[in-house]
């Protein structure tokens, strides 16, 4: 009996069989169940792990083909599929992929071009993602990405433009700041300049994605010569200190937003004016504000933290009893989260409290049963 030769075949076989694959993750990526999306995408990039050293220029086409074709979709999550597709391969675009990454640049610009963006954070959110990580991987096209997105975010920042701009803008210039720090650097000042605005913004979810973009500029700062460093702190916590004096809550949010953000990334630069910072914010725990109220219960762990003699000496009891306070009123874990951390700084000095705190956290616990809350 002849011995079948199935090799002159095995290629184009293998070929199919890859294609097939790849096919079939291509409509999980346009499946409305997120968790779908997100396994499709990570199969993808686990498959261009395997094989990116060995895939033909055809099936980075084909790739790119469908790509455009989700991210033209008038259906969000089917946009949602394409875009996490992009940030998960990114990391395999390197040098010798310029074409691909000025492609799903291209892409990636033109969802914010588009209809259906205005509203959704997550999409916002995950362009944003997908723009830093291209810009992190594109080599030589990384400076030009950069200063395009940059510059766009300035202008986006300044002018009148739709509040969803201004919160993609804020969005857009954390994720160019921590992936590609060293060309995001020089917009860090101009960025500064413009930042009360999204940060004192109306809509609260801006003004936190505007502080998480804060934090990442001040990461960038801490870098700097000293003198650049004490130049950037000084201004920005002036600019704080006069917006915790506003009579509008939306600054005075936007103020305990910097100053906690300082306490976190200036060193010692607050030592100084320590009790005047701690004695203006404190005066907050009587405020209606449910975002001041909630941002003062994070803020007091970091404080309690940068000078805890201080803290305890003067500031100690008044805080507890917030944080306490706010339990009582179906807190979320976060203020639990800071009353252990504000009892975890303080250490052993006030152990007639203990009792107390153990029956908050005693009572938590009983909760996260009832509520099926994460703890």
């Amino acid at each position: 009996m002849e011995k079948e030769n199935s090799a002159p075949n095995s290629r184009p076989i293998l070929q199919q069989r890859r294609k097939d694959d790849l096919d079939s993750l291509y409509l999980e990526l346009r499946s409305k169940n997120a968790s779908t999306r997100s396994a499709a995408a990570k199969e993808i990039r686990d498959y261009f792990e395997r094989k990116h050293q060995d895939l033909s220029p055809e099936t980075f086409d084909d790739l790119s083909g469908n790509i455009l074709s989700l991210i033209s979709s008038a259906e969000v999550h089917e946009k949602l599929g394409g875009i996490l597709a992009i940030e998960e391969i990114s990391c395999f675009l390197t040098e010798g992929k310029q074409t691909q990454i000025s492609r799903f640049v291209h892409y990636l610009r033109q969802v914010l071009k588009g209809e259906n963006v205005e509203n959704n954070e997550i999409l916002l959110t995950q362009v944003a993602r997908a723009l830093g990580q291209l810009a992190k991987a594109g080599g030589s096209l990384a400076a030009s990405i950069v200063d395009f997105e940059a510059n766009q975010v300035l202008q986006w920042l300044s002018g009148e433009h739709p509040d969803w701009r201004r919160h993609v803008a804020v969005l857009i210039f954390k994720e160019l700041a921590e992936q590609t720090p060293a060309l995001c650097s020089n917009f860090v000042e101009p960025f500064l300049e413009l930042i009360w605005l999204p940060l004192s913004h109306p809509n609260a979810t801006i003004r936190y994605a505007t502080s998480r973009t804060l934090r990442a500029c001040l990461e960038l700062v801490a870098k700097r010569q000293a003198e650049s460093r004490q130049q950037t702190y000084t201004k920005l916590s002036k600019e704080a200190m006069k917006a915790l004096r506003s009579e509008s809550m939306d600054l005075v949010h936007a103020g305990l937003l910097a100053i906690n953000e300082l306490f976190r990334n200036s060193g010692g630069f607050l030592k100084p004016q320590f009790r005047e910072v701690c004695e203006t914010i404190i005066k907050f725990r009587e405020s209606r504000n449910r975002a001041i109220r909630e941002t003062l219960v994070a803020v007091l762990p970091v404080v309690a933290a940068y000078n805890r003699e201080d803290f305890v000496a003067n500031y100690w009891t008044e805080s507890l009893e917030f944080v306490m306070n706010t339990l009582q009123g179906g807190a979320r874990p976060s203020s639990y989260q800071a009353l252990g951390q504000l009892v975890l700084t303080v250490g052993r000095q006030n152990t007639q409290q203990v009792g107390m705190v153990a029956y908050q956290f005693k009572f938590f616990c009983v909760q996260c049963v009832r509520s099926s809350w994460i703890c």
